[in-house]
């Protein structure tokens, strides 16, 4: 993974995804449009109209891609969190000429998803995560972010929130699960070397002794 000191001059555009070093938008009549900030080009655009009209600009809530739609045309898969609902809907760029949507009644009120490998992990805002039809639970929170870890563990970070009574300020208290061929959550008490950045759009990790500064 690179960092870079730049801004985009790209106005009027909401992101709804950052993979793979590719930006996700959509436009008013629903296209979803694959971006490359550093080459200026545009990958596959598929039309779906199925989508309500109104606020369309909202209605994408994340999307991720599962490889470079240009190095890797044939296996890009895009995912989508999209509508009320929070459901899932992806489609094959090489392949598809529709949305393929996921069952409502399993696949809805989706926090986060990421590519692994070749899966998706999901995880619900009930922190169920569902890996090939397997579902744990466990409690409620706030917000939940995924994050690939080297292709071989998936960490969720929960935001929690606390109400302090006096200040009547709500304060963020994170906490990190690892899960990734056992369909379990175990709570981790130390990262070691590991720095994790979460974020609506996507989330990264990287080893601190390769930061800049370290």
């Amino acid at each position: 993974d690179e960092v870079y000191d730049l801004q985009l001059r790209l106005s009027n555009k909401r992101f709804y995804g950052s993979s793979k070093g590719w930006l996700v938008t959509v436009d008013e009549t629903f296209v979803v449009i694959l971006m490359n900030p550093f080459i200026r080009i545009k990958g596959c655009e598929e039309n779906e109209n199925s989508y309500w009209a109104r606020r369309y600009d909202c209605y994408v809530r994340k999307a991720t891609i599962s490889t470079d739609p240009v190095l890797n045309a044939d296996e890009c898969v895009v995912e989508v969190i999209f509508g009320d609902g929070y459901r899932l809907a992806s489609i094959t760029l090489a392949k598809d000429k529709t949305w393929t949507y996921r069952d409502h009644r399993t696949w809805h009120f989706i926090d986060d998803v990421v590519h692994v490998r070749d899966n998706v992990y999901c995880v619900d805002t009930s922190d169920r995560l569902n890996l090939d039809g397997k579902i744990i639970e466990q409690r409620i929170v706030r917000k939940r972010y995924l994050v690939d870890l080297n292709k071989k563990q998936v960490f969720m970070v929960k935001r929690c929130f606390k109400m302090e009574k006096k200040e009547r300020e709500q304060t963020a208290i994170p906490k990190l699960y690892g899960a990734l061929k056992k369909v379990k959550w175990i709570e981790m008490i130390s990262l070691g070397d590991v720095a994790l950045f979460v974020g609506a759009n996507d989330s990264v990790s990287a080893l601190t002794s390769k930061l800049p500064g370290s």
